[in-house]
This record gives structure tokens, sequence and C-alpha cells, in this order.
């Protein structure tokens, strides 16, 4: 994947004192390459206004770290507005070359100035996939929303609040028809879908009491988990990451690229278990899709008894409106003699016609 880098030098902040330039630019450098969207680099270009008090050292140290330099003329000002040359001409040069170098696949943009948000907006559009770098208090919203991946000058400002701020501007649920279990599935793929965040959250990660405050603005029906005979937050975080390639460690969500591990039901099962006898049938409905996920005929037995427990089963025979789906259907028939009930064959026949 082709990448070509533009640095918008002022508005980096960055200085030629001490010897600090080429320090920071190579910083710049390595922190490009920390992007999972950054391939062979093919071009290199700053831009810095020819005014600028050390212009001509800069443009020697930007040679020697390889990057092309672009002198731009002063601010004009036009119609008693101000003109930022130096943003412009960077704009327009990047759509430029940008079109006449078809292979470049992602674009660099070293600035967090919103005045390249339209520009951002075009390199999008023209199927390129953007990276921003910049520092957190000097980036613009909507550079954040819109890039593909942001890399900060600052580790220090990777707080939580700089990942929560990331997720509210760059993921949004769909609501489905399932409810909170599918909209909750739906927010953490959006999650695991977005390079920024999985690499912060890979890092960093996220405290529970932010991590359940995001997904309650999120996702409509986060259940209260002590209704669920659930004592603990810790416990029910446990149980809602079960399985994904999300993880709890001492208060706080991690993503674990590649992690994969049987989900367990139990738990939850148990806990479903304890509810009183005062829970309605609707809300236990609910709960019908855990049976998917469980194994093993020693599990669902434990769910069969839940299920005699709330009337899912009437007498010896399953109830006709529960849906089983493959995974059931695998150890009904081992599972149901080994429980004592008959079949009821009209709501197998009906479970076959829906799977």
């Amino acid at each position: 994947m082709k990448t070509a880098v533009f640095y918008d030098v002022e508005n980096l902040c960055l200085t030629a004192k001490n010897g600090d330039f080429i320090e920071s630019i190579t910083s710049i450098q390595q922190k490009v390459g920390e992007s999972e969207l950054t391939g062979d680099i093919i071009l290199q270009r700053a831009y810095i206004g020819k005014t600028h008090s050390a212009f001509e050292r800069i443009e020697a140290d930007l040679k020697t770290c390889g990057i092309e330099t672009v002198i731009v003329e002063p601010v004009i000002q036009v119609a008693r507005k101000k003109t930022n040359m130096v943003d412009f001409k960077m704009s327009v040069d990047a759509i430029a070359t940008i079109a006449a170098k078809r292979s470049i696949m992602t674009v660099a943009m070293a600035s967090g100035d919103s005045d390249f948000g339209f520009t951002c907006q075009q390199i999008k559009k023209m199927g390129k996939k953007l990276l921003v770098i910049s520092r957190f208090s000097a980036t613009s919203g909507a550079l954040l929303k819109i890039c593909d991946d942001w890399v900060d000058l600052n580790a220090q400002s990777l707080t939580p609040k700089f990942i929560r701020k990331a997720i509210e501007v760059r993921v949004a649920v769909e609501k489905t028809e399932s409810g909170f279990t599918g909209d909750f599935a739906g927010f953490l793929n959006a999650l695991e879908a977005d390079c920024l965040i999985r690499r912060y959250m890979s890092t960093f990660g996220l405290p529970f009491p932010i991590f359940t405050t995001i997904i309650q603005e999120k996702v409509a029906g986060f259940p209260k988990y002590s209704e669920l005979g659930i004592l603990r937050l810790t416990d029910f975080m446990e149980i809602l990451l079960s399985g994904t390639p999300f993880q709890c460690r001492n208060g706080i969500v991690y993503y674990r690229a590649g992690r994969k591990r049987q989900p367990s039901q139990r738990q939850l099962i148990e806990s479903i278990l304890r509810l009183p006898q005062s829970y309605t049938r609707e809300k236990l409905l609910s709960y019908y899709d855990i049976a998917a996920e469980l194994e093993n005929i020693e599990e669902l037995l434990v769910y069969f008894e839940f299920m005699r427990r709330v009337g899912m089963i009437s007498g010896n025979k399953l109830c006709q409106r529960r849906t089983f789906r493959a995974s059931i259907r695998k150890y009904i028939r081992a599972v149901a003699k080994k429980a004592g009930l008959v079949l009821d064959e009209a709501a197998l026949a009906d479970v076959n016609e829906r799977l």
C-alpha cells in the first residue's frame, strides 16, 4: 500500500532551535509507521512559509530527513480576510499529487488544522485511506471523525477522555430487531473494525465506568446487572465480553487481537436461575439466544431446568413457541432423552422450518 505524507510544518509547532527539529521530524516519521495503513512511503513533502524565521535551516533539516520542502509565499489578504497560503498550497498540491500518482492508496496529513477538512473529504472521495498525524489538543474534531486512522504526537494526552471522544464521533450503532444483544454485538464489531480505536484500546484500554457509560449512550436497553442476580460490575462485564476480542483486566477493558476462546454461558445461566419469580416472562424470553452458544449436554441440561421453571417446558413437552438454533438442534434428542422429556415432533418441525 503506497503512501504519501504531507507535513504542515507550522501547524505542527516544530522548532529548529538546538537541533530539536530533526529529532521532532524523525519522531513523526516513526509514528507514521505505527499505523497499519502505512505502506511503502513513496513521497514526503513539507510546506513552510517563506517568512518563517528559520525556514532555511528547516529546509536543510528536512532534506537530511529525506523530505522535499515547498517554500510558500507569505499570507495574503483578500476582501479583509487573511488567507493562509501554506494551507492552501498544501491542500491543492495534495489533491493534484494523488490524482497524478494513482498508485498512492494512503495519504498521511501531518496537521490537525480544521482548514484541511474539505481536502480530507476529497481524499476519502477519491477512495484513499486517510491518516492524520497531530497533537490531540490541536486536532479538529472534523478530522478525527473523517480519518481512517490517527496518530498522536504527544502520547501523554492519550487519556480515556480521548478514546471516549474517538468512540463518540467515529462509532455509530445501527438498531436491530434483536434489541440489546444484537446492538451490543454491533457496537463491539464497530470498535474492532476501527483501526484507530482498536490500536489505542490495545495499549491503554478503557476503565469500566467510561466503557459502560459509552454502552449506555450507544446501545439502547442496557440491562441492570443487579436485576439479573449479578452483584458486581466486573462479573457482568466478563459475561458481556465473553468470547469476544475484548478482555477485562483490573477494571479496564482492553482489545486483544487474535484472542480466541470458547464462550462459556454457565455463569450467565446460573445468574438467571437465581432470578426472583417476579421477573417477567418477557424479560426472560430475551435470553433465548444464549442457548445458541451452549456446546455440551451438561450446560444444556442446566438451561432445560431453567426452561422448565419459567414455563417454557409444559408438562413433558417443549413449548412450541421456542425456536431452537443449530447448536441446540445438534444435541436436542440426546438431551431430551437424558432429561426424560418426550419431544414434541410438531415443535421440532416448526424449528426446522425457521432455522
